[in-house]
C-alpha cells in the first residue's frame, strides 16, 4: 500500500523591512538581500509604513517563495497566498480567509493601462470588521483586473489589502505601479 503524504507544519522565515541595513540603497542590492534572507522559504512579512517598499519586497518574495503570511501591527497573521506544492498545516492563529490558492487570471478584454483605486473601493464598503471589508474589497478588485501592460494601484488603505490586490494583479500585468493618491506620482513596483 503506498504511503500517503503526511502534511507538515509550515515554518516561516520572518522578514522585517525595518531591519534592512541602511547601506542597502540600490534596488539590485535590495533584491539580493531579500533573496538571501528568504531563500525561497515560506515568509512572514512584517507590516511596515513604507508601502511602496513593502510592495517592491513582496514582488521579490512572490517570485521565489511558496507562501506569504502578513503580520499586521496589531499582531494579526494572514496568508496572502499559498502556492505550496503539498497540503500543509498552518500554525494556530494564522488566518487563511484571504489566501489565494491559485493565481487569478482575468478573462476580460485586454487594456493598455488599468488603474485600480483601492481607496475608492475601500470607502464604498460600509462599516464592517476590517477582515470582512478586505474580502469584499478584493471581490471588487477582481472585477477591475484586466490583462494589461501596466496596472496602477491607488490608495491609502490597509497594506494587507494592497498586497492582496498586488498578488491578484500580478499575473495579469507586466508592470505594477503604486501611488498613495491621485495627485501623487506613481512608483514602479514590478
Amino acid at each position: 500500500m503506498p504511503m500517503k503524504h503526511i502534511p507538515e507544519v509550515v515554518m516561516y522565515v520572518t522578514f522585517d523591512i525595518s531591519q534592512i541595513p541602511p547601506e542597502i540603497t540600490r534596488s539590485d542590492d535590495l533584491k539580493t538581500y531579500v533573496l538571501l534572507q528568504t531563500q525561497g522559504e515560506s515568509v512572514e512579512l512584517i507590516e511596515s509604513p513604507r508601502i511602496a517598499l513593502s510592495m517592491f519586497i513582496f514582488n521579490i518574495i512572490h517570485s521565489v517563495c511558496p507562501e506569504v503570511v502578513f503580520r499586521t501591527n496589531s499582531g494579526g497573521r494572514h496568508i496572502i497566498y499559498d502556492h505550496q506544492p503539498e497540503t500543509v498545516i498552518h500554525p494556530v492563529g494564522v488566518n487563511e480567509a484571504l489566501s489565494v490558492k491559485q493565481d487569478f487570471t482575468s478573462h476580460e478584454t485586454p487594456q493598455n493601462n488599468v488603474e485600480i483605486n483601492l481607496e475608492e473601493i475601500w470607502n464604498s464598503i460600509s462599516d464592517e470588521k476590517e477582515d470582512a471589508k478586505i474580502l469584499r474589497s478584493l471581490e471588487k478588485v477582481k472585477g477591475e483586473i484586466r490583462k494589461t501592460g501596466k496596472t496602477t494601484i491607488i490608495g491609502d488603505v490597509p497594506l494587507l489589502l494592497i498586497l492582496c490586490a498586488q498578488h491578484l494583479v500580478g499575473h495579469n500585468s507586466r508592470q505594477i505601479f503604486y501611488k498613495r493618491n491621485l495627485s501623487k506620482e506613481a512608483k514602479r513596483i514590478k
